[in-house]
């Protein structure tokens, strides 16, 4: 009886050990419904010789963050390529980014002038089973549309 009391005070003690240092799961942000969405279209350069020319691709992403808004609006008043989007790929849809099985989380997210070249590249890589980048960073990504989002 007694060591039957002391492995169950045992298994239990180490249970709460375990349960007290697993790391919770991230929760997903909700998305937040206020903001703007800027579509981003990714222009390609000029096809290879004997390459046929592939269409630009579009997506969009939800801005919330003032800094963020800005420099938007910047890129789309703007004719050159000054700044680029640059964020984290969730692995979710969202109804801001349709069409994609990802999109880019609000809440990490900004532009700048220069990103690493691994993030670079077309939205439909980012679907791509082979896309294993946590960021995205189309270097020639230029915001073409801004809306608002309000509740």
């Amino acid at each position: 009886m007694r060591t039957t009391v002391r492995a169950v005070l045992a298994a239990m003690a180490i249970t709460a050990g375990l349960a007290a240092s697993a790391t919770p799961a991230a929760a997903a942000p909700v998305e937040p419904r206020e903001g703007y969405v800027a579509t981003i279209e990714v222009l390609r350069g000029p096809p290879e010789p004997g390459e046929e020319v592939i269409p630009n691709e579009k997506f969009r992403v939800q801005l919330i963050e003032r800094q963020d808004i800005k420099d938007a609006f910047e890129v789309l008043r703007s004719a050159n390529f000054t700044k680029h989007i640059n964020g984290e790929i969730v692995r979710t849809p969202s109804r801001y980014n349709p069409g994609y099985t990802w999109h880019l989380n609000p809440y990490n997210v900004a532009f700048y002038e220069r990103s690493m070249e691994v993030c670079d590249g077309q939205p439909s890589f980012v679907t791509a089973d082979w896309w294993n980048e946590p960021r995205f960073c189309p270097w020639h990504g230029k915001v073409v549309k801004m809306e608002r989002v309000s509740r």
